[in-house]
């Protein structure tokens, strides 16, 4: 017979594991939503309780750097796994990585060098080991990067003027969206094959320069276009269909949910969601009217909820009867793009605690510019000497102004950290500067403009004359000094 203790001890463990499965399988997956902002920060908002919970500054190496007239919504690519987050820095040679669950020694954000800066346009391979990227600059191109090694591992030619507007993945086969110059510009889409990296069929010709690319069920490709939504079918690269739309929506964002049954067009224009029906192929008469103008839609990974980024912040939708759930989620800038992460977040700093936490520069307890820390917890000049010409503590520049908008802004931080700025000490003479004394004082050898200039006037409130007579008695008495002492030394010897 049995041992009794040990048919107890193996009772309580099974009935342990089951509890355990019940409870593990019970629990809810929570949504957090990683919203690029126009600042070029990322704001974390807990969608459960449709609140901002932190940001996390990116580094001015790849941050993209955008305002609210130029959003963009396809900046971002999620990591199959919701690990990584891989950001296009417009206007920067770089890709960044924000880690959003770092593993030992792993750096929250890091860097991807490149030759040129990235374009509107970024994919990756189903399995994640794969980051095709669309770079501009003189030839444009396709770059492929390695994401285990976290460097360009090969570059595709494109040809000469031709622009990347958007990537999209189909299995092994990459859909790209760009333009063909000419005599006459028109616009299509290329087909790719990953495992060669080759060019495979003829190019489909688009009808007018497209905004988004997505690919959807059936090896469907949806191009979002001004006033024109086209189908085309990925595996013969023909068009399947085409709907207008009101050219006055001004589309600019659209998403498929997982059920594969609808997808949502952002419109910015008139500040709504549109609905295309897969059971009808049409696009519904109904709209949901959004608090802002939308930049970017996702959906959640169960297809219950989308998320939207707008102008002035995020929103909340459900999708089953597509209805605002929540209006309005405060941001700290409006919100360009936006990544959906289940679980997470993990370590994120919160800007405005009054606690320096990592990635800030700052904190000083508010999320507001100009008093020394910014709104996204880095350093910024001094509001009380900012606009004064001269570079002090924490300034990028100053053009003796509190103007944004002119290179300098308000806070004397650049608008681009990248671009040369006379009077930061820094000689940039492929912007055309001749000098940098790190002023933007004139008549002291280098004028407010970096050129070198005479100096004439006063110089220190002195003339050049009473300089020059100075320097001379300076003299006069170094000599005389000199001759003194080599005649004590004279006296000794002798």
């Amino acid at each position: 017979m049995p041992n009794k203790q040990k048919i107890i001890q193996v009772f309580k463990t099974t009935v342990f594991i089951l509890v355990s499965l019940i409870l593990t399988g019970s629990a809810q997956a929570k949504d957090f939503l990683y919203v690029l902002d126009t600042a070029g920060t990322f704001d974390v908002v807990d969608a459960e309780a449709a609140s901002l919970i932190g940001n996390t500054p990116l580094i001015s190496q790849f941050t993209t750097l955008l305002s609210k007239t130029t959003p963009i919504s396809n900046a971002l690519a999620m990591s199959p796994d919701q690990k990584k987050i891989y950001v296009a820095g417009v206007g920067k040679q770089a890709i960044g990585i924000l880690n959003v669950d770092p593993v030992g020694d792993e750096p929250v954000l890091e860097a991807i060098p490149l030759s040129d800066a990235p374009g509107f346009g970024m994919a990756l391979t189903e399995d994640g080991s794969k980051l095709y990227v669309g770079v501009g600059g003189g030839e444009y191109k396709i770059v492929v990067i390695d994401t285990v090694l976290k460097q360009v591992v090969k570059t595709i030619p494109m040809g000469q003027d031709i622009f990347v507007y958007d990537l999209a993945m189909d299995g092994n086969q990459l859909i790209v969206a760009q333009d063909t110059p000419g005599n006459n510009l028109t616009y299509s889409l290329f087909k790719l094959d990953t495992t060669t990296d080759q060019f495979v069929g003829n190019p489909v010709t688009v009808a007018d320069q497209p905004k988004r690319l997505i690919v959807g069920p059936g090896h469907k490709a949806y191009v979002l276009i001004e006033g024109v939504f086209q189908i085309f079918d990925v595996n013969t690269m023909v068009e399947d269909k085409t709907i207008f739309m009101d050219a006055n929506l001004n589309p600019v964002d659209l998403t498929i949910n997982p059920q594969n049954t609808k997808i949502y067009l952002a419109y910015r224009m008139t500040s709504e969601i549109g609905i295309y029906d897969f059971n009808t192929e049409q696009i519904l008469a109904q709209k949901i009217q959004l608090a802002s103008s939308p930049n970017a839609v996702a959906f959640s990974s169960d297809g219950q909820k989308a998320y939207v980024a707008m102008a002035n912040g995020a929103s909340i939708l459900d999708s089953a009867s597509n209805t605002v759930e929540v209006a309005n989620i405060a941001l700290i800038e409006g919100g360009n793009d936006l990544a959906v992460v289940q679980n997470g977040p993990v370590n994120i700093p919160v800007c405005g605690n009054a606690l320096l936490e990592d990635l800030e520069e700052c904190d000083d307890g508010n999320n507001m510019d100009g008093d020394g820390c910014s709104k996204s917890c880095q350093k910024e000049g001094d509001p009380e000497l900012c606009g004064n010409k001269t570079l002090d503590a924490n300034e990028e520049c100053d053009d003796g102004n509190k103007i944004s908008g002119d290179g300098c802004e308000a806070n004397c931080i650049k608008t681009d950290p990248t671009e040369p700025v006379c009077g930061d000490a820094k000689l940039d003479t492929e912007s055309g500067e001749e000098c940098d004394d790190g002023n933007l004082i004139d008549n002291d050898g280098c004028d407010a403009t970096c050129k070198k200039e005479e100096i004439t006037g006063s110089n220190g409130g002195c003339s050049l004359q009473q300089d020059a007579q100075a320097n001379l008695i300076l003299s006069a008495f170094i000599v005389f000094a000199l001759s003194v002492l080599g005649g004590l030394r004279y006296r000794r010897n002798s």
